[in-house]
């Protein structure tokens, strides 16, 4: 009895869904439909030591096709000059520039520091009361203010 030529077969297994995407991309590209399983490997990864692969499967009679797509494109991608591929407009117009990341990065550490001060005051009120909160708060203002630097 021959082989079903329609029956799906492992072509390959990834190691994350993303991987197996990638090569379904790759695929169906070249016009060969594929299917990603990871469904098991999904439900089943946080057991410690068991692998569950991400499991690439294409049709029996497009098995050799798919395999030959897939060894063309392992050779040919590390190929590919990235600062000639256009990836779009960013959405929000221009990208940050490494001063505005700076400024941005400078905002969220005082942002934490003065978290931190909120938090400190709250923790010492019931143990020292309203007098203490006042003198705790002025402690954790005074070195909030002596360690604001910029060099986050």
């Amino acid at each position: 009895m021959p082989a079903d030529p329609d029956i799906l077969v492992t072509l390959a297994t990834a190691r994350t869904e993303f991987e197996g995407g990638a090569m379904r991309s790759v695929l169906e590209a070249e016009g060969i439909p594929a299917r990603v399983f990871a469904g098991t490997a999904n439900m089943l990864g946080w057991e410690g030591g068991y692998s569950n692969t991400v499991r690439v499967m294409v049709r029996r009679a497009d098995a050799v096709r798919a395999a030959e797509a897939i060894a063309v494109n392992r050779r040919t991608a590390p190929l590919v000059d990235w600062s000639q591929v256009d990836v779009g407009a960013f959405e929000d117009g221009e990208p940050p520039t490494p001063a505005d990341q700076r400024s941005r990065r400078l905002i969220r550490a005082r942002i934490r520091r003065a978290g931190l001060l909120l938090i400190s005051a709250t923790a010492v009120a019931p143990r020292f009361g309203l007098e203490g909160v006042v003198i705790a708060a002025i402690a954790f203002a005074m070195i909030m203010v002596l360690s604001w630097n910029d060099d986050v």
